[in-house]
């Protein structure tokens, strides 16, 4: 949504991943921008067969925070 809501193509997406099974989460605060419209990451081969949370938020080019994260959904891993 690059120029709605206050949204911008140079926002970078932040993305949280999280095992409750393993108590373990994986963060990456430096995430593609939102005009790549698409974004990895890789999670533990410990998780395998676990199920994990996922979150992301928007951050804008000078750090600040642009919305509140949102879950995204539960994934296998």
């Amino acid at each position: 949504n690059s120029g709605e809501l206050g949204g911008s193509g140079t926002d970078t997406c932040m993305i949280a991943l999280y095992n409750p099974n393993l108590n373990q989460a994986v963060v990456n605060e430096e995430g593609a921008a939102r005009s790549a419209e698409t974004f990895s990451l890789v999670y533990p081969s410990s998780w395998i067969g676990s199920n994990f949370a996922v979150y992301m938020a928007w951050r804008d080019a000078s750090g600040g925070l642009v919305s509140e994260s949102s879950f995204l959904g539960s994934h296998e891993a």
